[in-house]
């Protein structure tokens, strides 16, 4: 597709409904994105093959679905080492920062072309999340230092808080003091933040309420709280107005809360007979 739904553009999206109210979509274009390994080839493919992503408007562009190409060896028997990517356009443009992929800002279609050199270079793989590819790739140049991708240079984790690189199964945190000699694969680490909620229960104190104060990111089922039998339980609500009524805290919500409970005092038909001997 050559757009990609990015949102409503209406103010009146996030408020309660209260009349018939048009919201109109938002859509990013999307654009192709070319990656050319010549004169080296992506592993396993044959020579000339070239390899395509799609990538929103205004997001980086990554690797994604394909393994970069590694080395070739020239017709003169010289090896040479893949040391990432640069213009299409203008190949002295090369995107690289401290050895790591440094990839431009989608703007328009493009073409990106392998960047080698004849030094011994190895490569460290950084791995945001549970993926088959790597989110960045560093080139390091032997007995170089690699350098630390940091947060700001990720995708966005709403909810979560990094923790540090650890290479697969490591209970320590990578040293980025050592010296690189050979081929590194890094995993990031992500722990929940929690967030809290603040329950106002409009009751006396005999009632109870079993719900937890605190969330996460993945939100949270509501129970019903219980007061007595002069009292029926109506309702969360995010508001203290009874309009925005919630059965759950939604995933992705990434601040706390204030929940308000809504209660009814239930009421009785009682019908008086005179009996036999009344009027």
């Amino acid at each position: 597709d050559s757009h990609v739904f990015a949102g409503w553009l209406d103010d009146d999206y996030n408020k309660p409904a209260t009349k018939a109210t048009t919201i109109t979509a938002d859509w990013n274009p999307v654009y192709t994105i070319t990656f050319d390994a010549a004169p080296g080839t992506f592993p396993n493919e044959a020579s000339g093959v070239v390899k395509t992503v799609k990538v929103e408007k205004g997001k980086r562009i990554a690797v994604q679905g394909f393994e970069r190409p590694t080395t070739f060896t020239d017709a003169q028997h010289v090896k040479y080492n893949f040391m990432g990517w640069a213009n299409g356009d203008d190949p002295s443009i090369l995107y690289v920062e401290n050895g790591l992929d440094n990839l431009p800002i989608a703007k328009e279609n493009m073409t990106l072309v392998a960047a080698w050199t004849t030094a011994p270079v190895f490569t460290v793989r950084f791995y945001e999340d549970e993926t088959s590819t790597a989110s960045y790739v560093s080139s390091v140049y032997e007995n170089e230092h690699a350098t630390k991708l940091t947060v700001d240079k990720m995708n966005p984790h709403p909810g979560y808080t990094f923790e540090g690189w650890f290479e697969r199964d490591a209970e320590k945190s990578f040293d980025f003091e050592q010296v690189i000699t050979s081929d590194v694969d890094l995993f990031a680490k992500w722990t929940k933040d929690s967030y809290t909620v603040n329950y106002v229960l409009n009751c006396s104190d005999e009632c109870t309420n079993s719900n937890a104060d605190e969330f996460t990111v993945d939100g949270m089922p509501l129970s019903n709280p219980e007061w007595d039998e002069k009292h029926r339980f109506l309702g969360w609500y995010a508001d203290a107005e009874f309009k925005d009524k919630k059965t759950s805290i939604p995933s992705g919500l990434t601040d706390g809360i204030t929940l308000y409970a809504e209660w009814e005092t239930i009421t009785y038909d009682i019908t008086y007979r005179a009996g036999a001997y009344g009027t």
